[in-house]
């Protein structure tokens, strides 16, 4: 019996896992790749291998994380200028248009993403006075990264919290003359902007951290604030440090703060 003939060239599997880790090494690294799209280390190692291949709605994920479309199945990345499908560009870039339109109208001359050695890209212990609770101060994490020049940021809020559901939230990081311009944007149902100013400040130990304070863009309430003052203090570059402050999200007690942190963060502001 005649066996079909194989089809020549690279399989599949092994042309996108190849183009993958091209795409992952021009992003970042590997690691920093598979958590921002929410893959497990063996679930990325696999699709590297060429030993697993993406569900649909995942390979649609896949695309739109690298502004790419379905050649990444069949073409080596270095053949193509990775974009959007006239489908997703129609869909989910009209918005981006508007907005970079309105940048460049507002700021035509400023590079507002210059390198920052106040800033650096990180983990961050995040603390401000809840919005809600006003007995309680709120203990976030966030990641500061630099795209190809932007400069980004995602952070999560704890189960913990008066809103009681864990949700992501992201933001985008401007660099002023002095200090820092932090612009929150939370997805529906809430679909709100918050904006924080961020200054350099030595703690004790001479701990480089950032103070200012944060604002939310929503309507007044009655006896409470939509005002705080705000503390980021850098987390050490390692697992266990991660893991320990991961922990500790959600809502503090104002008693259980850190002297430290209460000092700044419950002045009054000005």
């Amino acid at each position: 019996m005649t066996q079909p003939a194989r089809k020549s060239g690279p399989l599949v599997n092994e042309i996108f896992a190849q183009n993958l880790r091209k795409l992952c090494t021009q992003r970042g690294t590997l690691a920093a790749v598979a958590r921002d799209l929410g893959f497990t280390k063996v679930q990325m190692q696999r699709y590297l291998r060429g030993t697993s291949f993406p569900k649909p709605d995942v390979l649609q994920q896949i695309c739109r994380y690298f502004a790419t479309d379905a050649r990444i199945l069949t073409t080596p990345v270095a053949q193509f200028s990775p974009q959007l499908s006239s489908s997703d560009r129609d869909r989910d870039d009209t918005w981006a248009v508007g907005l970079v339109e309105a940048l460049r109208y507002a700021a035509p001359d400023v590079d507002y993403f210059a390198p920052s050695t106040d800033l650096p890209d990180g983990l961050y212990t995040t603390w401000r006075r809840s919005f809600l609770a006003p007995d309680f101060c709120y203990r976030s994490v966030v990641l500061v990264k630099t795209l190809n020049h932007g400069r980004v940021l995602r952070g999560y809020e704890a189960r913990n919290s008066p809103i009681a559901t864990a949700r992501e939230y992201r933001g985008v990081i401007y660099q002023q003359a002095q200090g820092h311009i932090v612009q929150f944007f939370y997805n529906d149902p809430m679909r709100a902007l918050a904006q924080a100013f961020l200054s350099p400040i030595i703690l004790g130990a001479g701990r480089p951290s950032l103070q200012g304070y944060m604002a939310l863009g929503r309507e007044e309430f009655f006896g409470l604030s939509r005002i705080s003052r705000m503390l980021w203090e850098p987390i050490a570059p390692n697992f266990a440090a991660a893991m320990a402050s991961y922990r500790r999200l959600g809502m503090v007690k104002n008693a259980d703060v850190p002297v430290h942190v209460a000092n700044l963060i419950m002045m009054p502001l000005a």
